[in-house]
């Protein structure tokens, strides 16, 4: 279980990268207007928020906009589920999942770190197969029923296995690392029943 020290470690990691995301929307150093900081304060935590529960974040988003999204549907449209498997698929499963790949496969010593662990040579396989449920992500969002079908049970297999690993972790050696044991764990539980649910009561024209 990692220590206080470590756990800010961590978190100013991830806001160090929040802070560049931030210049470059609060301007460069030195030149703030008043009241600029503070907006840059905010701004760099909720990215830093973001960074670190990117999984929770890209779910939250899909459901919001597959909401919003079902609300502006005509009446007769047909598949009011369909907006929101559609951002499911492609913000959740896709940039989620290209998003954790890229993190393994370029910076495996921090994404290691998060979940408690030691860097390994086989992130490397780990990062691959995330991309590759990221890329089928992507593809789903566009493909017909049949295909979503095939990617739903993919991710739902990947997490539902990822989420036994974590609990096994958590109760043979004590791991209970952001990465581990946080919001990521519990988006592994409950993020392949709301595809499951979304794609299984969704009733769009797809073939």
């Amino acid at each position: 279980m990692p220590g206080s020290l470590e756990m800010e470690g961590r978190w100013a990691w991830y806001s160090s990268r929040g802070q560049c995301f931030t210049l470059f929307g609060v301007g460069a150093v030195g030149h703030h207007q008043p009241g600029q900081y503070e907006e840059g304060v905010i701004m760099t935590g909720a990215i830093t928020w973001v960074l670190v529960n990117f999984s929770l974040a890209t779910l939250l988003l899909a459901l919001i906009l597959g909401s919003v999204a079902a609300k502006r549907k005509a009446p007769n449209a047909g598949g009011g589920w369909e907006p929101t498997v559609f951002w499911l698929l492609l913000i959740f499963v896709g940039v989620g999942g290209l998003y954790t790949g890229v993190f393994h496969l370029f910076d495996p010593a921090q994404a290691a770190a998060d979940i408690g662990w030691k860097k390994s040579p086989f992130q490397w396989e780990v990062g691959i197969a995330d991309v590759l449920i990221g890329v089928l992500g992507v593809v789903g969002a566009y493909a017909n029923r049949s295909f979503r079908w095939a990617v739903v049970l993919a991710f739902t297999i990947w997490y539902w296995g990822d989420a036994l690993g974590h609990i096994r972790q958590m109760l043979i050696a004590d791991n209970f690392s952001p990465g581990n044991a946080g919001s990521w764990f519990w988006v592994y539980v409950l993020g392949p029943c709301v595809l499951l649910a979304a794609h299984g009561l969704n009733r769009s024209a797809r073939k």
